[in-house]
């Protein structure tokens, strides 16, 4: 039997304005967790009996599946692990999860399955559906989880262009929901459709206006103090775009001189990394991070780099090699944390034609898996590592200027010296000759 509940049209219709008004306001890449917990409110306000809901997000052009999951914090902490999650609101978590759409595993079928077929489908689990959800938890969450403890036994899918939006109970009938409740997650979806697509247009050019200003900023650069401002706006604008790190590496080859230069930005959280053994060139140049440089020889820089790129998940035990790998690019001794709590790592990478740009992130102790880096992600990363190609070639020719002109000047103050030096008659002549060596060392800004 459906659920029945009174049909108020005027109390859905100013819920439904109220996600809109929500979809509306979204102009960031993290934005979307407080849509989900509008959502979340809303359907508890329309007396929805539910446990979780689920957004999906498919894309069958990229081979990409994206599941935003909400759940009580209450349920999870029965459970599961907590610490995985978003925190949105007072009690919600947001767990974010990514698979191939073409390699999805049983329990994503149905809902894919709506999708294609813009069907609402109302879907009791089966017993392999219970046991592919429950181990794919375990792995990656918790060892608690069994199919005793994880109640979710139906699905009820309402497709969108985008995906699916699911609404997750612990009853086993196919007829939870009334006529009025699906046709009112029906227009919920629909304003979730025009919404995310929107949405989508938005971040799409916030993230060429921020390509386009670190393309400008790196092509101005003409002194090494430009690269300050340059890195210090990359990790700005890649952190706005939503994705998550606490490394920044721009690796770019010099072939006039069989160099790499390696710039490198650390938060504080990896102090551990012992970054104070770095040439520090810049303090603060993003909240709690400093830049650091180092000047690779190329040999050094074939024997431990390589041509990765893409997204790689860099377990607990292959840590300690990469490390040391890390290290030696720094050109200091190799290290790894000594705090033991400090986790696997996940690192993003795209090539730029002489180098490239990185970014990583390291977890906490006893995760079972990485979180997760995207194809759009690396789409969004790829895109300012193309705007930071084109600038360092002049950056590098004004370096070699500025070198030259600074070796030009030195030699000048140095001739003088000598002249002023070869006229001395008396040791008066000395007071003379410190004045010119104070002046000239002025001019060389020491």
């Amino acid at each position: 039997m459906a659920t029945s509940t009174i049909h108020e049209p005027a109390r859905e219709s100013r819920a439904l304005e109220r996600v809109m008004q929500e979809i509306l306001a979204m102009k960031e890449a993290d934005d979307i967790a407080r849509l989900t917990e509008v959502i979340w409110d809303v359907l508890k306000e329309l007396e929805f009996d539910f446990l979780s809901y689920a957004l999906l997000i498919m894309n069958e052009e990229k081979d990409w599946l994206t599941s935003y999951n909400i759940w009580e914090e209450q349920h999870v902490i029965e459970t599961g692990d907590p610490s995985r999650a978003q925190r949105i609101g007072e009690d919600l978590l947001l767990f974010l999860a990514q698979t191939h759409l073409s390699e999805a595993p049983s329990r994503y079928k149905s809902a894919i399955s709506a999708w294609q077929n813009r069907t609402v489908e109302h879907h009791i689990l089966s017993e392999q559906e219970i046991q592919d959800v429950v181990e794919s938890n375990r792995k990656r969450y918790t060892d608690r989880l069994t199919s005793e403890t994880y109640h979710i036994r139906f699905y009820l899918h309402i497709p969108f262009s985008q995906g699916v939006f699911t609404l997750r109970t612990d009853k086993q009938t196919p007829d939870q929901f009334s006529d009025v409740q699906v046709a009112f997650l029906k227009r919920l979806v629909e304003i979730l459709s025009s919404g995310y697509a929107r949405y989508q247009e938005f971040l799409q050019a916030e993230r060429d206006r921020a390509v386009q200003q670190v393309r400008a900023e790196v092509q101005a650069m003409q002194s090494g103090d430009d690269i300050h401002k340059v890195m210090g706006l990359l990790w700005e604008e890649l952190h706005r775009a939503g994705i998550p790190f606490e490394y920044l590496s721009i690796s770019v080859r010099d072939q006039s001189e069989d160099v790499v230069h390696l710039y490198g930005v650390f938060t504080t959280k990896l102090h551990l990394w012992k970054t104070r053994h770095l040439r520090l060139i810049g303090a603060d140049i993003a909240p709690d991070a400093d830049l650091h440089y180092s000047r690779v020889p190329l040999r050094i820089w074939e024997e431990n780099s390589t041509d990765f790129e893409g997204i790689r998940y860099i377990s607990q035990d292959q840590k300690e090699a990469y490390a040391e790998r890390v290290w030696r690019l720094w050109q200091i001794d190799p290290a790894i944390p000594e705090d033991q709590e400090a986790g696997p790592i996940t690192m993003l990478a795209t090539l730029m034609p002489r180098g490239r740009l990185v970014v990583s992130r390291m977890h906490e102790h006893g995760e079972k898996g990485p979180e997760n880096y995207t194809p759009e992600h690396l789409e969004t990363l790829s895109a300012f590592g193309e705007a930071l190609a084109l600038g360092f070639t002049r950056f590098f020719d004004f370096q070699r200027l500025e070198t030259q002109n600074r070796n030009l000047n030195t030699e000048r103050a140095l001739e003088r010296v000598r002249a002023e030096v070869f006229r001395m008659e008396t040791s008066k002549d000395i007071t003379r000759i410190a004045e010119i060596i104070w002046e000239e060392l002025e001019n060389l800004d020491y």
